[in-house]
C-alpha cells in the first residue's frame, strides 16, 4: 500500500473510532443523568427487635450505629427507611430521620405486638422526626384480622397523641389533622410511589 492509501485508510478507521468514543461518552452522560433524576425505590432496613422472644443481641440493631456510614454524602441519593419503629430504639431512629435528609422512620410491625406502648412510641417519633418522614403501616401480612386490629390501634393511638399535642398547645388542630394524614397514608404513598 502506498503512503497516500495508508493515510486515507488510517483516517477512515479513526473517524468511526472517534465517533464511537463520542457516542459512548454521550450514552454514559445520558445514563448518569437518568440515574440522577430517576427516583429509585427506598432501601428498607430492618432495625430494632420486632417481637422475637429469644433475641438477645438486639443491641446490635440500634439504627444509631449506622450514623458514621450515613454521614457520607454519597449515600444521600438513596432513601433509607428504618423499619419496625426500630423498637426499642425509636428515639434513636427518630434522631437519625431528623438529622439525615434521606432517612425515614417506619412504624409498622410493632402493632399489635407492642400495642400498649404504641402511643408512647408514636409520641417519641412525632416529637423528634419531621412529620413528613414518618410512615405508618400495620406490618401484618398473614391474617386480615391482625391487619385490622393493628390499624385500629394505630388510628386510636394517633388520635390520643394528636389530642395531647393540641391540648398542650404544641400543634393547632389543623396541624394535627395534617400530620395525621401524612403519617397514616400520604407519606407512604409518596415514598413508595413508582
Amino acid at each position: 500500500m502506498d503512503s497516500k492509501k495508508k493515510r486515507k485508510y488510517r483516517a477512515s478507521r479513526e473517524k468511526p473510532r472517534a465517533l464511537g468514543v463520542i457516542l459512548f461518552l454521550a450514552a454514559v452522560l445520558l445514563f448518569a443523568g437518568i440515574v440522577y433524576y430517576v427516583t429509585l425505590p427506598p432501601l428498607n432496613i430492618h432495625s430494632g427487635s420486632t417481637g422475637f422472644k429469644k433475641r438477645t443481641d438486639f443491641y446490635q440493631v440500634d439504627p444509631i450505629l449506622m450514623a458514621p456510614y450515613l454521614k457520607k454524602h454519597k449515600f444521600y441519593a438513596t432513601k433509607i427507611v428504618f423499619l419496625h419503629e426500630s423498637f426499642p430504639f425509636t428515639r434513636n431512629a427518630a434522631i437519625m430521620a431528623y438529622n439525615f435528609p434521606n432517612v425515614y422512620l417506619d412504624l409498622s410491625q410493632t402493632l399489635p405486638w407492642q400495642s400498649l406502648l404504641f402511643p408512647r412510641c408514636l409520641e417519641d417519633a412525632l416529637s423528634i422526626t419531621p412529620h413528613d418522614k414518618i410512615v405508618l403501616g400495620t406490618g401484618q401480612h398473614w391474617y386480615a384480622e391482625m391487619a385490622w386490629i393493628a390499624s385500629y390501634i394505630a388510628k386510636r393511638s394517633m388520635e390520643r397523641v394528636m389530642t395531647t399535642f393540641v391540648e398542650d398547645g404544641l400543634l393547632s388542630e389543623a396541624q394535627a389533622k395534617r400530620s395525621a394524614r401524612l403519617v397514616l397514608g400520604e407519606n407512604g404513598m409518596k415514598l413508595y410511589a413508582k
